[in-house]
């Protein structure tokens, strides 16, 4: 998992080109946009553009996937998503391929804070556990964009 600022996203281009093109569609605003889902390079990179309003933990899943790596960027709000490395969860539902889920079931990990301008990148070795609400429910602006692992 890594947390950091929109500002220093080059840091990250070495991660390879799927990257520099997140970043590069997060700089130009693409959270601007109605939501939906937007493809950056087929399949293999897509943005989510999502609006929606915190909730309290308890309401709140965790989250795994193989395929892809999020990049879960805040356009405007204050949310909290929990982290924690999957080998410390149990299995709830096993992995759907098709939607590359699996919900797992655990205490509440490492909780992290993000607002407008950070970004989160889970790996498919990080469970993460988003929408928390901060102190209460607020509206939150979010790109999630999905990078194919190979």
């Amino acid at each position: 998992m890594i947390l950091d600022s929109l500002a220093h996203r080059h840091l990250y281009d070495a991660l390879g080109r799927r990257f520099s093109l997140a970043f590069e569609a997060l700089e130009q605003n693409i959270g601007d946009r109605d939501d939906g889902t937007y493809e950056l390079d087929g399949p293999s990179v897509r943005a989510i553009v999502q609006r929606y309003q915190t909730r309290p933990i308890e309401k709140c899943a965790w989250e795994a996937h193989r395929k892809f790596i999020d990049v879960q960027f805040i356009v405007s709000g204050i949310e909290q998503i929990g982290w924690r490395p999957i080998e410390q969860l149990r299995s709830r539902e096993p992995y759907n391929a098709e939607r590359d889920v699996e919900f797992l079931d655990g205490d509440e990990g490492e909780q992290i804070t993000l607002s407008a301008g950070m970004f989160a990148i889970f790996f498919p070795t990080d469970a993460h556990r988003p929408c928390i609400a901060v102190e209460q429910p607020a509206q939150v602006a979010k790109v999630v964009v999905k990078i194919a692992v190979q």
